[in-house]
């Protein structure tokens, strides 16, 4: 058997003075074990294994879908600092939301359209208990946030959306011609200010406290 066909990829390298050196793929690591024993397989099948999570840890994101943005959040900083209890009632949450928009991609996740069919799923809820209601979209509104916050989303879409109370109080979100009457009349600095919380999500604290290192040129990055 050759090596293409019992180590697909293997990278063979001789040297000058007949040295022979294994490489698990051209460009990747030196296999330090002898070739043919079963240390050399099991260091090959690990380096191998160890490229294919990091390909696919590296899938473009607009193939990322809000099931994986879920499955990111559940593992960020923002969720695990929660206390037991919180998680508990935010993964009910979460669940819901991956249930029923859990296969959109980045497109559809930045669509504003998509603003009204998950207003109109709230406002149904809303009906029944209120509270779950509320606590639905300030989940699905922080899972937005935080994957605006590591640059998977440009946006996030329910960032102008409020909670709906037992009082019949209705959610007033920003449409197009709001943002466009508020740029007109708004100073330079707090249409800048404005645009750091409404498309990146970002918290008044965030804002008071950002620095120019914080922007690498392209996108926002605050630990």
């Amino acid at each position: 058997m050759t090596d293409d066909v019992e180590f697909p990829g293997l990278h063979r390298v001789k040297k000058p003075k007949g040295q022979v050196y294994y490489y698990a793929y051209r460009g990747g690591p030196r296999i330090e074990a002898a070739f043919g024993t079963a240390a050399f397989t099991r260091e090959y099948n690990a380096a191998v294994e160890k490229r294919q999570i990091e390909i696919a840890s590296k899938r473009a994101i607009d193939e990322l879908t809000l099931d994986d943005h879920i499955v990111a959040y559940k593992a960020s900083g923002e969720y695990l600092k929660l206390s037991a209890a919180t998680q508990r009632s935010y993964n009910r949450q979460l669940e819901k939301i991956r249930r029923r928009y859990g296969d959109l991609t980045r497109d559809a996740i930045e669509d504003p359209a998509a603003v009204d069919d998950i207003l109109a799923w709230r406002d149904r809820i809303a009906t029944r208990t209120p509270r779950t209601a509320n606590l639905l979209i300030s989940v699905f509104r922080r899972l937005l946030t935080c994957s605006v916050r590591r640059g998977k989303i440009r946006v996030n879409i329910l960032m102008g959306a409020e909670e709906t109370y037992a009082s019949g109080r209705r959610n007033h979100v920003w449409r197009a011609e709001h943002i466009e009457k508020f740029k007109k009349y708004a100073s330079p600095t707090l249409w800048l200010v404005f645009q750091c919380a409404y498309w990146c999500g970002m918290r008044e604290a965030d804002i008071l406290t950002l620095r120019w290192s914080d922007y690498d040129g392209a996108r926002i990055s605050k630990e």
